[in-house]
């Protein structure tokens, strides 16, 4: 499975988790890639219920991308358009990215640690990047190179300078 899905994945089942953890909202208002919070932000309140419900989706168990669009397509047909378009956008800024801009989203896409702990990752990571790594990052996922180095955000997720 390639990585960019991975990662397109990862950010689109954020917001069907329910996950007690302080720092979601910070995670998707700072961290979520615009497409995707573009695709959220459409969804009508009884869309959202129906994701947080489908245990399938909930699960984290998609793989692949022709997966995350039959459970969509059987659970939520009105949804399958917008989602698809989310993707080829998210897909065409990945496409175009350095590879070492690439690894602070693979961190902020870790679905195994706490929403705090992947921004702290991502953080980390983007301090380590080269000048190119960080334009590159900028020019792709502005909200996310922006978040990296606002100092309210890392104060809010514990690394303030």
């Amino acid at each position: 499975m390639s990585w960019k899905i991975s990662v397109f994945l990862a950010f689109f089942c954020t917001f069907v988790i329910a996950e007690d953890d302080n720092f979601k909202l910070i995670f998707f208002y700072h961290f979520l890639p615009a497409d995707l919070k573009n695709f959220t932000y459409k969804l009508t309140p009884e869309e959202i219920c129906k994701m947080d419900k489908n245990p399938r989706l909930a699960n984290l168990g998609i793989e692949d991308y022709e997966e995350a669009v039959k459970v969509l397509e059987e659970s939520l047909p009105a949804v399958v358009g917008r989602f698809e378009e989310a993707f080829a956008s998210f897909k065409a800024k990945l496409d175009d990215l350095d590879e070492e801009a690439a690894l602070v989203l693979k961190e902020v896409a870790d679905k195994d640690r706490t929403y705090r702990q992947r921004m702290l990752n991502a953080i980390e990571r983007y301090d380590r990047l080269s000048f190119y790594g960080k334009k590159s990052l900028e020019e792709h996922f502005p909200e996310i190179a922006k978040s990296c180095s606002d100092e309210m955000v890392r104060r809010m997720v514990g690394r303030g300078k």
